[in-house]
């Protein structure tokens, strides 16, 4: 059970709530159809009548839970019975859900929480439909039920669409690559999915009522777990993550001395995910001593020391690097960064680690990864100079005359070649003057095959994920 759960994400329990319990859910849920939308207004949240409170701690339903997850201490989270309406098609906006888009939530590997829905109502066609839609998870190589889920409607910065052709617009990954299934649903019956796997609810048939409770618990010792209402503000431009580390701590964000921010991949998940509503990680983590200098490491040509305390030092570097108008990003607490440059049509990729050696001294390892070698040599006696306390010499190499000016690059963008639009989205994304979000929206939406329509794809997501704000 705990396998199959894993790998694909969902499992299904036929008449797991049977006999008065059904008949109790259906009859105290019951009330006028509201012009508020399923699930809005949270009347019927735990605790409500006796009946539908016992549906939340029913044993054979916490037998299952606990066996999925694997431990014997789960909480609940969430209880929301509800009623679904079926009304005419003309009276729903995009807000609506009466043909709901595919979402998800953030990461659960390994599962630590587990959504469930009770349902009250038989969907068949031929009664009151709103069946629930799962893609069954597909492996490493998931294109559609893989996190961090910036790919779906509201999400890092992409426009929010509660209706599923409007919001498919949004999310191309959809077009081909999303294999449905669509069980049908007596009452009674039980759908227990993991919450980072794709589902959505399809129509209720017009003057028909669907009646679900939608139930999820987590581990008792899990961590970061948001209240339910946080990812819901980010599909309406939410400024939750300007907030101080200390205050975002106490919505359940991951804590600063968490483990897994010296992880790469998390961090950057964690800034695809958040960075775009003004998640800034280098002033979020809480950083150690940096680590100890690595068995057989081999240092750059570039590498600066010095015996003042590290965030001192860290803190000197970034300002030079700010003044030599280089990008930093954070790749781990574990006191590393990628720096980044555009000068002209020349584009620099450099890896930047802090050490501490035996005799307290600071190591700071700059080596460029890829790149222009004439600029890199330019910028790299720069930042010598300047870090000995002298000024930089001169303005950065420029390999060719190469335009400048924002209005330039879009016209790039436009008329250039492949590989001009390529060089020129990556200069309007490493570059400090504000960007239309509007000019590039289409090469975020649209799909892409080739190796420089992705290069081009993945530069706009990095100037929507690092300066856009919709």
């Amino acid at each position: 059970m705990q396998q199959h759960f894993k790998d694909t994400g969902y499992l299904i329990y036929r008449n797991l709530v049977s006999g008065g319990n059904v008949t109790v859910g259906r009859t105290k849920n019951d009330s006028e159809p509201s012009e508020k939308d399923f699930k809005q207004d949270n009347i019927a949240m735990l605790p409500h009548t006796s009946t539908l409170n016992q549906i939340a701690v029913d044993k054979k339903i916490l037998k299952i839970v606990r066996k999925i997850l694997n431990t014997e201490k789960v909480l609940l989270i969430q209880s929301v019975p509800c009623a679904k309406y079926g009304r005419p098609v003309c009276t729903y906006t995009s807000a609506h859900n009466r043909d709901q888009r595919m979402y998800m939530s953030n990461e659960n590997e390994p599962p630590v929480a587990v959504a469930a829905i009770v349902y009250y109502s038989d969907t068949s066609e031929t009664e009151t439909g709103g069946a629930t839609v799962i893609v069954p998870r597909t492996g490493r190589d998931d294109t559609v039920d893989t996190c961090p889920d910036t790919h779906m409607s509201g999400i890092s910065g992409k426009p929010f669409a509660n209706r599923r052709e409007e919001a498919e617009e949004i999310m191309s990954v959809f077009d081909e690559e999303c294999v449905e299934i669509v069980p049908e649903f007596k009452p009674g019956d039980v759908l227990f999915y993991r919450t980072d796997t794709c589902h959505r609810d399809t129509p209720v048939k017009e003057g028909e009522t669907h009646y679900a409770h939608h139930l999820a618990w987590r581990c008792a010792d899990a961590v970061d777990l948001q209240p339910p209402g946080f990812e819901q503000k980010m599909y309406f431009g939410d400024d939750t993550f300007e907030l101080e580390p200390d205050q975002l701590e106490t919505l359940g964000f991951t804590p600063r001395d968490d483990p897994r921010w010296k992880n790469e991949m998390f961090m950057a998940a964690m800034n695809q995910r958040y960075q775009w509503a003004g998640f800034d990680a280098k002033r979020y983590m809480k950083y150690e001593n940096p680590p100890p200098v690595p068995r057989f490491w081999h240092f750059a040509p570039l590498t600066l020391r010095s015996t003042a305390s590290a965030n001192d030092v860290r803190e000197k570097l970034f300002q030079i690097l700010h003044d030599l108008d280089v990008n930093v990003e954070a790749v781990s607490s574990f006191w590393k960064y990628r720096l980044q440059k555009v000068c002209g049509d020349a584009y620099i990729d450099i890896q930047c680690h802090f050490f501490k050696q035996d005799s307290a001294e600071i190591a700071v390892d700059i080596n460029l990864l890829s790149g222009d070698r004439f600029v890199w040599h330019h910028m790299a006696q720069n930042i010598r100079v300047m870090f000995a306390g002298g000024n930089a010499k001169g303005e950065c190499y420029k390999p060719r005359d190469y335009p400048f000016r924002t209005d330039q690059l879009f016209q790039l963008l436009e008329h250039g070649s492949m590989n001009d639009k390529r060089r020129a989205m990556r200069s309007l994304a490493l570059s400090t003057t504000n960007t239309d979000i509007s000019k590039i929206v289409p090469w975020i939406n649209k799909p892409m095959g080739t190796f420089l329509e992705k290069e081009i794809q993945r530069w706009a997501e990095y100037i929507k994920v690092n300066r856009a704000h919709l």
